[in-house]
């Protein structure tokens, strides 16, 4: 994460709603209600049956068994739809935090900490570079053009102070070229797992001849 966006409000609506979704008491007494009903009923069942309680009396036993039950049903409800919430709620403070694609360093801030970014997603917060693995552009000429293929590996030599050679590997060649200058771009790849190459530095490359 490099930034989050003011949330203290969303952090307040996140706790208020994992509380209510982690109470059972509810849940529970609903649950209580229905075993007292049942058990209530059951016995009024049999008096029934040996004739020593009326019709009334057992017809309230049912209704009281079912009305528990409903009660239940609603509570199980309850306790879903604000496990639901707390979850959709969480995601919301999550999308306020903004993360980076990749391992990199931060090369520019733009906002300082308060200030406000557009509703609509499009301010620009801060400016990464990615540092492994490097992207390296080259800018070669049109002698070039067909002599050089996807995935081949060529020796990139950066210029000082860093010294030593490393192996790039070329993920891209542009299919534009600039007829202006007679060159044409293509990308490599440079695995810098250690970061021993800082990024932005000039370098050379020699490709090998098809």
């Amino acid at each position: 994460m490099v930034a989050r966006l003011e949330s203290r409000a969303e952090e307040m609506a996140l706790a208020a709603a994992v509380y209510r979704a982690e109470r059972k008491e509810g849940l529970h007494q609903a649950e209580a209600r229905v075993e007292y009903a049942q058990a209530a009923a059951n016995r009024q069942d049999r008096l029934y049956r040996d004739g020593l309680v009326s019709k009334e009396s057992w017809e309230e036993s049912q209704t009281a068994q079912y009305l528990a039950q409903q009660s239940l049903l609603a509570a199980l409800e309850d306790d879903r739809l604000a496990e639901i919430d707390a979850k959709r709620l969480g995601e919301q403070l999550d999308r306020r935090e903004l993360v980076s694609p990749f391992a990199g360093v931060v090369v520019k801030r733009y906002l300082d900490p308060g200030e406000l970014v557009s509703r609509t997603g499009q301010s620009t917060v801060i400016s990464l570079a990615c540092l492994d693995p490097l992207e390296v552009r080259v800018i070669a000429p049109l002698g070039l053009w067909g002599q050089v293929a996807v995935d081949d590996v060529v020796p990139v030599v950066p210029q000082l102070p860093v010294e030593g050679a490393w192996r790039g590997r070329v993920v891209a060649i542009d299919r534009v070229i600039d007829a202006a200058s007679g060159t044409f771009e293509v990308l490599l790849e440079l695995e810098n797992g250690d970061q021993i190459l800082p990024a932005g530095i000039h370098c050379t490359v020699e490709f090998p001849r098809h």
